[in-house]
């Protein structure tokens, strides 16, 4: 009876455990990732500063990183560390991600200097981000995780400075 009872509050334990470890897991990606939208914003604004214009290879207002991984990595590169490398592609390449491994982190620019970022830029990023009466965001950088693959493991994770 007693061994009854102790299978009974293990598994009490854990069904109280197991969501409790998942909402953690996911909670710790979220914060992984703001870093991560931070470090980009930082690397972006630091190289605006210094040469008075954005990165080359982002000619476009909106860049998916990784599209243009071997630019933003050969640039950037000093400034990334081994943990910024989450994901893989199909050749087994190590990339930059944000927390959930999504390697599709797009940057969009403020790129005529008037503090707004027109909506219409920011292709994909669903209306939850922003009111619904409004066609821009204030800010000189936005940057967003964009679930192009519908990958049930990626979440939509905006930022914008």
């Amino acid at each position: 009876m007693e061994l009854l009872l102790v299978i009974a509050l293990i598994g009490i334990l854990m069904a109280v455990l197991v969501p409790a470890y998942g909402i953690a897991g996911e909670s710790a990606a979220r914060e992984v990732s703001r870093a991560w939208f931070q470090k980009i914003t930082l690397l972006y604004e630091d190289y605006y500063f210094q040469t008075g214009d954005y990165p080359s290879f982002h000619a476009a207002p909106a860049c998916d990183l990784a599209g243009v991984r071997n630019e933003f990595i050969d640039l950037f590169g000093a400034s990334l560390s081994e943990e910024d490398f989450r994901a893989t592609d199909a050749t087994g390449t190590r990339m930059p991600a944000d927390g959930f491994s999504n390697p599709h982190t797009v940057v969009v620019l403020d790129l005529d200097g008037d503090g707004k970022i027109p909506l219409v830029d920011c292709s994909g990023l669903p209306q939850s981000f922003y009111p619904a009466d409004r066609d821009f965001l204030y800010g000189r950088i936005v940057v967003y995780s964009a679930n192009t693959d519908e990958n049930p493991e990626w979440r939509w994770l905006c930022s914008w400075q």
